[in-house]
């Protein structure tokens, strides 16, 4: 049993789900009145209470979290920009096809996007607040605030105090089923490194969750894979989706690209002994998502192009 020095709390079984905090990288200038992160109550009411409509603001991070806190910008009617350092937004995620689909509707929405390129500093006016951002390409974006969304780390360190194994890349240490090395502790959500992986998304915590539960009411527990990170979003009025693997892991795998362009985008990987559909990305006006998902694992049908772009 761990526990602090004023209270002592007994148990059998232990669950630690603590969590993320949102990272913001060690650049000039992120401390000054104007910027903030993006994860609470408390960060939304002072954006709000910050913006002006009209006016600039900068979103470091392209990712699903900087483009919802971009379009909440666009909302309060500020004019976003959106800065990521990867060739394409959502690179997590997505392919070039399928951020090509998302680039070219969330510039429609009026998001200024600046890809390709980091932030240098975020640079001060005469009263101290934010004013601009440089970028490492030399752009220098006017802003009258700043949001920080690049990522987020994990909150791992009950790890240390439990003697508890954490990752290379942060995060408290787990097995497929989400044990720790202490096996009456088990970690799940964002602040747990499977094999030495965390997940950003709710899907896969949600699927650990249940997997920890089944262990915990005694039935047989479903491991936890990558193979299979499905999402699906409707980002910004845009569908996108991913449903099982996105890669092979042995080689033996052919991409199959049913449709390229900026309107919608369809791609599925197949295996190259058996033919079954192993998984694939879907961007903009494709079809159903759930009805694919569930070929995944078999030889597709024939009709499979009209499946995917009805």
């Amino acid at each position: 049993m761990w526990h602090a020095a004023a209270n002592q709390i007994p148990y059998d079984a232990l669950v630690l789900a603590t969590g993320s905090r949102p990272f913001v990288p060690p650049v000039r200038g992120r401390d000054l009145t104007g910027c903030f992160v993006y994860c609470t109550f408390d960060d939304l009411d002072a954006l709000r209470a910050t913006a002006r409509p009209g006016r600039p603001g900068v979103v470091v991070g392209g990712g699903l979290l900087g483009l919802e806190a971009a379009n909440a910008l666009r909302l309060l009617g500020m004019r976003p920009h959106v800065v990521e350092a990867a060739p394409h937004l959502m690179p997590t995620q997505l392919d070039s096809g399928a951020a090509r689909v998302l680039h070219r509707h969330v510039t429609e929405l009026g998001l200024r996007l600046h890809c390709g390129t980091a932030t240098s500093s975020v640079d001060s006016g005469a009263d101290g607040k934010v004013r601009a951002v440089t970028l490492s390409d030399g752009t220098v974006v006017e802003a009258d605030l700043v949001v920080f969304s690049p990522g987020i780390r994990p909150r791992d360190e009950l790890a240390d105090a439990m003697g508890l194994t954490r990752g290379e890349r942060g995060g408290i240490v787990v097995d497929n089923l989400c044990r720790t090395t202490d096996e009456r502790v088990w970690a799940i959500g964002e602040c747990a490194a499977v094999n030495g992986r965390c997940y950003g998304l709710v899907a896969p915590g949600y699927r650990m969750a249940d997997s920890v539960a089944r262990q915990l009411t005694g039935q047989e527990p479903e491991p936890f894979t990558d193979t299979d990170t499905s999402t699906t979003l409707k980002l910004l009025g845009v569908k996108i989706a991913t449903f099982g693997a996105l890669r092979s892991d042995h080689g033996h795998a052919v991409e199959a690209v049913f449709a390229e362009g900026t309107d919608r985008y369809a791609k599925i990987l197949l295996s190259e002994d058996s033919g079954d559909l192993l998984g694939g990305i879907l961007a903009g006006g494709t079809g159903s998502w759930t009805a694919i998902r569930s070929l995944v694992g078999r030889r597709p049908p024939a009709n499979l192009e009209q499946l995917l772009l009805p």
